[in-house]
């Protein structure tokens, strides 16, 4: 295909690379395995600070705008004693209360950057990604002005019906959600409830919903290798009703029975905002903040790999941790809402055991199925063929599907 032919596609998004975070992850894998036969990709992001030593996919255009704004959310990338990791979360609290937009400076820049790149006549698509409101906001905009562009609204997590914020801004995405199901041309997210919650919503709109799951990157299968003492590793952070204390009281109890032997439980990424119980101070470790590509190789040397997810009436949530766990095949020990998609996922790859949040006898026969398997050095028979269609490249290969179809109306997918 002639470069004048390809169809330019311009992702919108916060994160991205320097920027550390799952959503980054999501957006990364975008740019890498959107087809660049057919698609001339850019990237209008966040500028974050120096980007020298970063590694950016081949043929992929990246244009970085600052954002300053002066009041801004407090940042974990460091480790913090307890109670500043408290006040850190008080202050990021208060900001949001103020309904205090972080980044509207950023979103100025933004949309004055596309319509720099936009080029005439050419067909063109973007694809704003949630979090935050504002790349929805600025594709809203430029919609709006251009009405010929394509416009992708790719939700990372649900507006509405979001289980973390509070009432004042579950009404200001409320809001939002309404003016995205006006303009947008494409609705993408990560699970099928999310997608049903929103058909309902959208009944007199012309959209389609698609389902583009969260994935790894990197080659699946672990190292079949048990450590002395058996690993559980978590990877993550913990914040709100996302804690381990139940856990915590299910191993403490499996090891005063003498059911397990000590074992050793580290936790990757978690920079604060837990109590450890003393009994346990001896075998959980904690590390600030590790870079995605450090996480891998401890994940797939662990023994079993702890999921922690709080059941909150809210359906359809994927830790985005669970497609690296599956990647790297290790047994899940899931403490989560047994009836939710991530349980069931889990079943399907025949990938761990589950339990419920905070059943804590369930929690301690969750962790002993674990250990049984590397006492006696066994393995799970794991659903290789599902847990591969969850590599990112997989996962994109339906956004490539979904951008053509925009331009081929016979062939649009539903």
């Amino acid at each position: 295909m002639k470069p004048e032919d390809k169809i330019h596609v311009i992702l919108l998004t916060v994160y991205f690379p320097p920027i550390l975070s799952v959503a980054s992850n999501r957006m990364i894998a975008f740019a890498k395995y959107l087809d660049k036969e057919k698609f001339n990709v850019s990237v209008v992001t966040l500028y974050s600070g120096s980007i020298e030593n970063i590694e950016l996919p081949e043929n992929v255009k990246v244009y970085y705008v600052k954002n300053s704004q002066f009041l801004k959310l407090a940042t974990f990338n460091k480790h913090s004693p307890y109670l500043i990791h408290k006040l850190k979360a008080l202050w990021n609290r208060i900001i949001i209360t103020a309904n205090i937009p972080e980044f509207s400076s950023w979103k100025k820049g933004a949309l004055k950057k596309l319509k720099k790149i936009i080029e005439p006549n050419a067909k063109t698509v973007i694809i704003a990604s949630f979090p935050v409101e504002e790349p929805l906001e600025v594709a809203i905009k430029i919609k709006s002005e251009f009405p010929e562009i394509k416009f992708i609204a790719d939700l990372r997590d649900a507006l509405s019906t979001n289980p973390f914020v509070n009432k004042q801004i579950r009404n200001r995405y409320n809001n939002l959600e309404k003016r995205v199901l006006k303009s947008a041309d494409i609705v993408t997210t990560v699970s099928k409830p999310i997608i049903d919650d929103l058909k309902i919503k959208a009944t007199k709109c012309k959209i389609i919903f698609s389902e583009i799951r969260n994935g790894f990157d990197f080659l699946p299968g672990s190292i079949k290798k048990v450590n002395d003492k058996f690993t559980i590793t978590y990877a993550g952070t913990f914040y709100a009703d996302r804690n381990p204390s139940h856990f915590f009281n299910a191993l403490i109890s499996l090891i005063e029975n003498k059911q397990i032997e000590t074992p050793v439980v580290n936790f990757l990424g978690v920079s604060g905002g837990i109590l450890i119980p003393k009994v346990l101070k001896q075998i959980v470790n904690c590390f600030e903040r590790v870079e995605y590509e450090q996480i891998i190789p401890e994940l797939k040397l662990s023994d079993a790999l702890l999921l922690i997810q709080p059941g909150n009436g809210f359906k359809g949530l994927f830790s985005s941790k669970i497609f690296d766990y599956l990647g790297a095949m290790r047994p899940i020990i899931a403490v989560i809402d047994k009836t939710d998609v991530a349980a069931k996922l889990i079943s399907d790859c025949n990938a761990g055991f589950v339990a419920s949040f905070d059943d804590e006898k369930e929690i301690e026969d969750a962790i002993l199925s674990a250990y049984k398997l590397w006492k006696n050095n066994e393995s799970l028979k794991f659903n290789e063929e599902l847990i591969l269609e969850h590599h990112r490249s997989k996962q994109v290969q339906k956004l490539n599907q979904l951008i053509i179809s925009l331009f081929h109306e016979t062939s649009m997918i539903r």
